[in-house]
């Protein structure tokens, strides 16, 4: 009797304890503080990674890395593996779709930044930027220029404060390595804004073999050819590591990478003399007023001493 009654009891104050447990739960769960507190931080993170979002798709440092790894391929599949792959990977990337729908219905609403001030000077500087990248490609700047030696050496001469990067390939050389050196200069330009980086497809082998090399580069500061090197890649791949390993610290220690574009047009108005009118160039007659000056008419002065008006009266008083 006893043993029935202690396990009655016990069963009891276990299913007490549950009962106490679960009413707790429900307390935590519609504690209108802690919701509030929720809501909040869920808010906040949903910011911040919009934030991060906006932040990555603009990051340079992202860009040149997907740039990168888009050089780097990874050789074709067979063409019986193809269309499997092709089949999973639509479904993958429906299955992801429909998950970000889900996800964007449920927590996710871009009204709650439409109104954020931080998000929207962020989104005007970069449409700031994307205006400045725009007018500097038309201009010349931070992309690469494809010419020919008699529009260059024009250029070179309409422009000579502006400091170059030349390019030159020879017609023997591999199209797959022409563009990685294209594509890794890009890299260099969009960096160096206020240096313009030109490339030459050499026609003859007069002009491939100019610098003593199949591909070569050649800079040029004030108008006038200041180094050359060759170019030693033979593939796509170890272009890249080339450009970064060698090239860029051979064109600084040239000193001709600019960060920032010079106006042409302003230096050119500089350097002109200024003419001035016969009227402006008499100066004006100056007469400083003090009896027995020697400099009286000659230059601008002026006297900080007493006057003889003053020394007299000094005289009077001390008499």
């Amino acid at each position: 009797m006893s043993c029935c009654s202690g396990a009655h009891d016990h069963d009891h104050a276990s299913h007490a304890h549950d009962d106490e447990l679960d009413y707790n739960d429900v307390d935590l769960e519609n504690d209108p503080t802690l919701a509030a507190c929720c809501i909040k931080d869920q808010q906040e993170y949903r910011r911040a990674m919009e934030l991060k979002r906006v932040l990555t798709e603009h990051d340079p440092t992202t860009q040149n890395v997907r740039a990168r790894q888009q050089v780097v391929l990874p050789p074709p599949p067979s063409n019986t593996s193809t269309a499997a792959q092709q089949h999973a990977s639509q479904q993958a990337m429906a299955q992801i779709d429909h998950d970000a729908d889900e996800d964007s219905d449920d927590d996710f609403d871009d009204d709650d930044f439409e109104d954020d001030e931080f998000l929207v000077e962020m989104r005007r500087k970069m449409q700031l930027q994307m205006e400045e990248a725009c007018r500097n490609a038309a201009d010349g700047y931070g992309v690469v220029t494809m010419t020919d030696f008699a529009r260059f050496m024009a250029e070179l001469r309409a422009e000579p404060a502006v400091p170059r990067v030349l390019l030159v390939m020879a017609s023997g050389v591999a199209s797959e390595l022409a563009q990685g050196l294209q594509k890794d200069m890009l890299h260099v330009a969009q960096r160096f804004v206020g240096t313009k980086f030109c490339a030459i497809a050499a026609q003859s082998s007069n002009e491939g073999h100019r610098l003593g090399s199949a591909v070569s580069i050649a800079v040029f500061r004030g108008g006038e050819r200041v180094d050359s090197t060759a170019v030693r890649a033979t593939t796509a791949v170890e272009s890249g590591s080339e450009w970064e390993g060698r090239i860029v610290p051979w064109l600084t220690m040239c000193r001709v990478l600019e960060t920032t574009r010079q106006d042409s047009s302003k230096a050119a108005s500089d350097a002109k003399p200024k003419k001035r009118d016969h009227a402006d160039d008499v100066e004006p007659e100056f007469d400083c007023g003090v009896e027995n000056c020697r400099i009286r008419y000659s230059f601008a002065h002026e006297h900080v001493g007493p006057s003889d008006q003053a020394k007299q009266d000094m005289s009077s008083w001390r008499r």
